[in-house]
């Protein structure tokens, strides 16, 4: 009976090995996931974030494009007054002249 109980005991053993074996490797599947996942979510907010300045970028020189034809615009619209306003004076001094000189 002896030798029966050391190999039970024999086997007793080897399945707790194999159990704390099977645990750790357990452990270390999960902690290699857990920092995978952790590098993802990293590599995922990187990604995020390039896209965002990619955007605002993008935005932002869309909306200087714009502003530059506005104040092109602007401009021109500034020098048509000016020649308007230019041609009204000398309207009206031609105007005045030939009133003076009518009269």
């Amino acid at each position: 009976m002896q030798p029966d109980l050391e190999k039970l005991l024999a086997a007793d053993e080897q399945a707790r090995a194999l159990v704390t074996r099977a645990q750790e490797e357990a452990r270390a599947v999960v902690s290699e996931a857990e920092a995978r996942v952790l590098a993802m979510h990293q590599e995922l907010e990187e990604e995020i974030s390039r896209i965002r300045q990619a955007a605002r970028d993008e935005i932002s020189g869309q909306a200087e494009a714009r502003a530059a034809e506005i104040l092109a615009s602007a401009d021109r619209y500034v020098q048509r007054l000016r020649e308007r306003q230019q041609a009204r004076r000398e309207e009206a001094v031609a105007s005045l002249a030939a009133k003076v000189l009518a009269g």
